[in-house]
């Protein structure tokens, strides 16, 4: 029913539904066949993040893909990028319990994550992803400056050790901000040249999809 409105009369709003009544019948059958709480924590987290993670790359690679997208997918743009994006990002803080966590492979794997947000973020033409790994930057950036306190003063959180770490994360907020406004300057350059190159990885620079009529 869902996909027959959508169809019929191009609300894009009926993306919502469509994406998290999925999501919620696989739960629901998958509840239905089993009552063990650890099994169910586990599915949850893997579904989620596989669902919200293949959602988007899905909608990436089409825009890769195409020069331009058909007028419905187009009107859907936001809603894709906005409940995708979203969803994956909050479950890659559950499934790596950052920022608590003082596991070391966790924050190498969660630092991993923040270039293909910007990736995605020129490939969909949204500023969403951007945003999101931009706070990403800024959660590893204080994640930096609390480690170096650390190595003179331990797990201090006493006033020294407090200004010290904020002092190093102005200064690396500081080139985060530089790096944002050249990045805002030569957007249209960045974007183009990171596009093209993304579109010859994938063997479409010379031979995109046609429009549809």
């Amino acid at each position: 029913l869902t996909l027959t409105i959508l169809w019929k009369f191009r609300m894009p709003g009926m993306f919502f539904n469509l994406y998290y009544g999925f999501l919620i019948l696989v739960a629901v059958l998958f509840f239905i066949g089993t009552i063990e709480r650890d099994a169910v924590e586990i599915f949850l987290k893997t579904f989620l993040t596989l669902y919200s993670a293949g959602a988007l790359l899905a909608f990436t690679l089409t825009c890769l893909l195409r020069e331009v997208l058909p007028e419905l997918l187009e009107s859907m743009r936001d809603w894709i990028v906005a409940l995708t994006s979203l969803l994956l990002f909050a479950m890659i803080h559950i499934d790596l319990q950052v920022p608590p966590t003082g596991v070391a492979w966790a924050w190498v794997v969660y630092a991993l994550t923040i270039p293909p947000w910007l990736l995605v973020s020129v490939s969909v033409g949204h500023v969403l992803p951007l945003v999101l790994g931009s706070l990403s930057t800024f959660i590893v950036a204080w994640k930096i400056s609390r480690e170096i306190v650390r190595v003179f003063y331990g797990h201090s959180l006493s006033e020294v050790p407090m200004l010290i770490t904020l002092a190093i994360l102005a200064l690396q907020g500081i080139g985060i901000i530089i790096g944002a406004i050249f990045y805002a300057k030569h957007r249209a350059t960045v974007d183009d040249v990171v596009r093209g190159s993304l579109r010859r990885c994938l063997g479409q620079r010379k031979r995109l999809m046609p429009e549809e009529a």
